[in-house]
């Protein structure tokens, strides 16, 4: 059997990611959805921290960290004044 090339995995990666998105959304509370998308961004926050040459294990931790204390801090800001913008 032939092994699936590089672009064939992640067409399949992104159609499973696609519909567990679209199934969160849908059917997931909204706090737990919070909560899922706040952990996939700093995930992501982590790995965008390597290719921003942060070199130390202790800048990137204080990076996702930071993300994380703004991610709360923006929670408090009414929703009517950003829609204001």
């Amino acid at each position: 059997m032939e092994k699936p090339n590089n672009l064939s995995l992640r067409l399949i990666t992104g159609g499973i990611l696609g519909i567990a998105v679209i199934s969160a959304i849908f059917w997931v509370p909204s706090k737990v959805f919070l909560v899922l998308l706040s952990i996939v961004l700093l995930g992501a926050a982590w790995e965008w921290s390597r290719l921003s040459s942060l070199q130390t294990r202790v800048a990137r931790i204080v990076y996702v960290i930071s993300l994380l204390v703004l991610m709360y801090l923006i929670s408090f800001v009414p929703i009517a004044w950003v829609m204001s913008l």
